[in-house]
């Protein structure tokens, strides 16, 4: 996105975010979770990077969540996603 800080703000913004991500998945990037964590007003899960079909990249995705609508989305990447980040 182009951007020093890391943060996309607005729904605009987000949608070409989440558009460019779509279409630059690498095949290791699969969507095997099991389960998520809520408080009400945390929401957090895991990717792990073992699945049932193999390797897959392992994230921690954590969500704050107010009056239904996410104010803060963030993804904490392990060694193995960050490796086929770089790798790609």
């Amino acid at each position: 996105m182009q951007t020093k800080d890391g943060i996309v703000r607005g729904r605009d913004a987000l949608c070409e975010f989440i558009t460019r991500v779509f279409r630059t998945n690498p095949p290791q990037r699969r969507r095997f979770k099991q389960g998520f964590f809520s408080d009400g007003r945390l929401l957090t899960w895991e990717y792990p990077r073992q699945s049932p079909d193999g390797d897959q990249m392992d994230l921690v995705e954590v969500m704050e969540i107010d009056d239904g609508l996410i104010q803060r989305h963030r993804v904490y990447w392990g060694w193995y996603a960050l490796n086929v980040l770089k790798a790609s």
